[in-house]
């Protein structure tokens, strides 16, 4: 099929799924948007589940009635008007697409009321004027976060429709028109005020438009594999209108994002590139060999003074060509190890021993700046051990291309730069939970340094077809590890619902117990049947619910109940009381789906005690006060007492968080999600690689996740804090690895430049 066939069949056009539209989309545009509408409706989904208990949360810490219920009120409406807000952000979205193939720029911006005529509007235009900045800056902080796939995709969408110019105004896609698109579904469906919707809008910002990387990798892989634009050249620089430009800087800004992009790992943005020139390198390499001999210059090795005849730099890359393999496969299994200087140093005195051939200058400042950059990497804790291995068998590649490419430390979208990055991305998180043999992301490393080994000549393309084949194995890779760090995520909260439940109805029930004597069967009852009601009831109603205080005064209704009435107004009470409350016992009974057969004999059962009570034929010897064994088995986690066993660790905690100083809790607080960690084992001593996946705020827990997204460790804030206080934490950094290192290499020469080479007298 020609490539014109193929424009036609991906241009051909399509009805939507829905089978309504009016509107036809070419098939590729129907595609992007039916994979953007199935992620986008998952990111809601989640985002209303976290508003909804973050809106509970407010109303708890609530400082005054007016607040509580404001909190309150927002959450009840998201509750009932979700599905309604996800049908008109999605019906806003689709017809973005649809105004992209008619011409039409989809709307950015509401036109604000005129105040000036209706004075009692002045309110509502600052409510849109708020709403309208809020949704400017997140689309800008959106835009730079995905700067070089947003920049790409615009393009190939340009390139796919060349009758439509396409730009940040029209590309259904732009961060500013999901913007728009949410805040026109809130304002339709939605009634609550200023305050909750600026929360509701950060929660989007987190929980939907920082997912946006996946639609726009989805569009373009899309897109690429239909032919659209496959490479992005370098130089093209299509203007897409003078706001793109006022926006995002300018289009070379953006194309350099695109560039860079690839050598992100997927979780940071691309650092800027570390940009240093030649001359600059020579000129401080110049000014440490005029120091003379010192140990700050043990690294160093001077091949431009052998005394032999020069060799030239396509010689020197030949003898490395065909000693890459065979160093390679020496150096395969010996762990990591800088072995450029002495490799260098044999292949200059292969053809004569007692005199060495020389290099030129600029070439021994290149081959030193190899070798201190691998030097600085291997002893980068940051990385795992076996990772860094496998990226110190790129040493002679890396030389090669350094050498064949004076701009290649410049260049941040060269292929073997990204490689690097991509490998060392994996390092952060790795951990060696299998032994290597059997990892397969190890051992598609591994495969991959060895193929460039083996492969790689003159022909730096094999840079390209190798990150290319990682990042594809990688994807699907961290697509497996994200839900199971999501499913981890959603168990881990739900734990934490259920251990406040648990508390907060044993707290409940503890405090009623302990102030009265009751029946025995009437005890039992509450503390084996009734405590599981109110903890179902807290977790699907919240402790300020109406359910919620219903289920409390059944306690206190039962307990009255089963105490003595000698006055008739008691006697009244207790006749007009025990038939509404049996209905309520048997309403608590259905919520915790107790069997037909146990709930009858339950129900009977208080039923003969309310009637033995209506008589007032309950006497004191029938009553009893609830007995250790009993208060013990609901007491509140937090109340727990310890007994001989639990007391020396009790004491040793109380006495490890009395010594815990207020900034390590700061830091502990201030640590973002999505943070990895080596955190030691004080058991074992070993060092733990972990990522911080989330806060339980209402448990006042840290929840780490291993690379597979699996639960590694759960501790408490202020334990946390008292391990990074003990030295048993450290933050990993995560960033592009080729920039930070460069930085560092050229930072430490730069230092030993400066150094007074006199000695001290």
């Amino acid at each position: 099929m020609t490539s014109s066939d193929k424009d036609k069949e991906n241009l051909e056009v399509m009805r939507p799924r829905n089978g309504k539209g009016q509107v036809k989309l070419p098939k590729l545009l129907a595609q992007i948007r039916e994979d953007t509408l199935f992620t986008t409706n998952q990111c809601l989904e989640n985002l209303f589940a976290v508003c909804d208990d973050l809106f509970y949360d407010l109303s708890n810490r609530a400082s005054s009635n007016n607040e509580q219920a404001l909190y309150f009120e927002s959450m009840r409406e998201i509750r009932i008007k979700k599905q309604g807000v996800i049908s008109v952000f999605q019906q806003t979205l689709s017809a973005s697409f649809a105004n992209l193939i008619h011409g039409k720029s989809t709307a950015t911006s509401p036109t604000p009321p005129d105040s000036s005529t209706n004075p009692s509007l002045s309110l509502v235009e600052n409510d849109d004027l708020e709403i309208e900045l809020a949704i400017s800056s997140m689309a800008n902080r959106t835009r730079k976060l995905y700067l070089g796939t947003l920049y790409e995709l615009t393009l190939r969408l340009d390139h796919l429709f060349p009758q439509i110019e396409v730009t940040e105004k029209n590309n259904p896609l732009d961060p500013e028109h999901i913007c728009h698109a949410f805040s026109h579904a809130c304002k339709k469906q939605l009634e609550i005020s200023i305050k909750p919707q600026i929360i509701i809008f950060k929660q989007f910002e987190r929980y939907v438009l920082n997912q946006l990387g996946h639609c726009y990798s989805d569009a373009n892989q899309l897109l690429i594999n239909t032919g659209i634009l496959p490479k992005i050249p370098r130089n093209l620089q299509r203007q897409t209108g003078s706001e793109t430009a006022a926006k995002s800087g300018n289009a070379q800004e953006a194309a350099n994002a695109a560039n860079a992009n690839a050598a992100a790992e997927p979780g940071y943005a691309a650092a800027p590139a570390y940009h240093f020139s030649l001359p600059e390198l020579s000129s401080i390499l110049s000014s440490i060999r005029a120091m003379g001999p010192t140990p700050a210059l043990s690294f160093y090795n001077t091949y431009a003074e052998n005394p032999g005849p020069a060799m030239g730099v396509a010689e020197l890359v030949h003898m490395l060509t065909k000693t890459q393999s065979i160093v390679d496969n020496a150096h395969n299994d010996n762990g990591p190890k800088n072995y450029l200087h002495p490799i260098v140093s044999q292949l200059l005195a292969q053809k004569h021993p007692e005199q060495p051939q020389a290099l030129k200058q600029s070439e021994d400042d290149i081959i030193n700046l190899v070798a201190m950059f691998f030097e600085f990497i291997l002893d980068d804790d940051n990385i795992a051990a076996a990772i860094r291995a496998q990226i110190s068998r790129l040493q002679i590649p890396i030389l090669k291309v350094a050498l064949k490419d004076s701009n290649f430390f410049n260049d941040g979208s060269h292929p073997a730069r990204c490689l690097i990055d991509t490998i060392a991305g994996v390092g952060v998180s790795f951990d060696e939970s299998k032994p290597l043999e059997r990892d397969a992301v190890y051992q598609k490393i591994k495969k991959i340094t060895q193929a460039i080994n083996n492969q790689y000549t003159f022909d730096e393309s094999i840079f390209a077809t190798m990150l290319a084949e990682l990042r594809q194995y990688l994807q699907k890779e961290q697509r497996k590890s994200a839900m199971v760090e999501q499913r981890t995520t959603e168990a881990e909260e739900g734990k934490s619902r259920i251990k406040v439940a648990k508390n907060a109805a044993r707290k409940l029930l503890i405090k009623k117990l302990r102030q009265t004597s009751l029946p025995d069967k009437i005890r039992d009852f509450l503390i084996s049947s009734w405590l599981n009601a109110l903890i179902i009831t807290h977790l699907k109603y919240g402790e300020e619910s109406s359910e919620w205080v219903e289920s409390g005064q059944t306690v206190d209704d039962l307990i009255w109940a089963c105490q003595q009435h000698n006055d008739a107004k008691a006697q009244k009470r207790i006749n007009a009381l025990v038939p509404d409350l049996l209905a309520r016992i048997a309403d608590g009974l259905q919520i915790i789906s107790e069997h037909p057969d146990s709930q009858s004999s339950k129900l009977k059962e208080i039923e003969e005690i309310l009637y033995k009570a209506e008589k007032n034929e309950i006497q004191a010897a029938d009553c009893s006060p609830i007995t250790e064994d009993q208060a013990e088995s609901i007491i509140p986690e937090s109340e727990e007492t310890a007994g001989d066993g639990k007391s020396s660790a009790i004491q040793r905690q109380k006495d490890r968080y009395e010594a815990l100083t207020y900034d390590f809790i700061k830091q502990a607080e201030q640590l973002k999600t999505g943070t990895w960690l080596n955190y030691k084992d004080i058991d074992t001593g070993k060092l733990l690689r972990c990522k911080l996946t989330t806060k339980l705020d209402n448990t006042d827990t840290y929840i780490f996740v291993n690379r597979f997204g699996f639960k590694a460790l759960e501790k408490q804030r202020k334990e946390f804090a008292y391990d990074m206080q003990q030295g048993r934490v450290g933050v990993l950094e995560s960033g592009p690895l080729f920039e930070r290192i460069i930085g560092q290499v050229m930072g430490n020469l730069k230092q030993i430049a400066k150094q007074d080479p006199s000695p001290a007298t």
